[in-house]
């Protein structure tokens, strides 16, 4: 687990601030939020990746017995002169009931959980980012804030468009960009290689969450500490151009 806390330098923002923005201090406290979600979002993927990286041959093992006998049980039951398409989908279907009794997840809801978080860290990024943009095009703000916008602009530049592609994926199925035809381009990364263009929806290359963005680029987003760390040390460069009052408070420690 990534334990990641924001100092406030105090209980509120200065009363200028306040008065001209109330909105603020809800922004700040929400980015600190979703530092939070992406820390444990994290932590999750680097469970479920190591899992599927590791030794599963135990696993792997057990669930080809179980399916092995539950075929031949029910190859029994039905007949030998059964028709095999019917064998094969109550084979399948009795293997999942058992598989489930037994608290062991199928192998291809194990294989998505990585994904899922992935996901899910790009997400609490990209609301920081939202909120960043939201703090910085508001009326006499810190002017560091531009700066700050910049560098995470450097850090995470195509933070915005993988996390659009990913929420609209019912259109990058069909190869769509609000009703427009994507012309992917070819993708050349390390293990993956096209000549043509393709759409890639989904990958996970190493620590990397790619996806075909709507101009039809492959693009990826770091799913690693070393992002989660640059995005606490910018998150809490914002908090920290502002004016505070009170004591200082650390993000959730409770």
């Amino acid at each position: 687990m990534y334990f990641i806390n924001i100092r406030f330098p105090g209980t509120w923002l200065c009363s200028e601030v306040r008065d001209a923005h109330p909105d603020v201090e809800r922004m700040l406290r929400l980015m600190a939020d979703c530092l939070v979600d992406a820390a444990v979002a994290l932590a999750f993927f680097d469970d479920a990746d190591a899992g599927l990286r590791g030794d599963g041959n135990a696993i792997d093992d057990f669930r080809r017995e179980l399916k092995s006998a539950t075929a031949a049980v029910v190859r029994s039951q039905m007949g030998w002169d059964a028709d095999p398409g019917e064998v094969s989908e109550k084979s399948d279907q009795k293997y999942f009931e058992l598989l489930m009794k037994s608290r062991c997840l199928p192998a291809g809801y194990e294989s998505r959980i990585p994904t899922m978080h992935a996901r899910s860290f790009v997400y609490a990024l990209d609301e920081i980012e939202k909120a960043l943009e939201i703090l910085e095009k508001n009326a006499n703000m810190p002017e560091s804030l531009t700066g700050i916008k910049q560098e995470w602009s450097a850090a995470f530049p195509h933070l915005s468009e993988v996390r659009n592609s990913a929420h609209h994926m019912a259109d990058r199925v069909r190869g769509k960009r609000r009703n427009k035809d994507i012309d992917p381009a070819p993708v050349s990364v390390p293990g993956i290689e096209t000549s043509g263009g393709v759409m890639i929806l989904n990958a996970l290359r190493n620590r990397n969450y790619g996806i075909t963005l709507g101009a039809g680029e492959y693009r990826e987003v770091s799913i690693s500490k070393d992002s989660l760390q640059v995005a606490r040390d910018l998150v809490q460069r914002v908090v920290d151009s502002f004016s505070w009052e009170g004591l200082p408070t650390l993000h959730l420690t409770m």
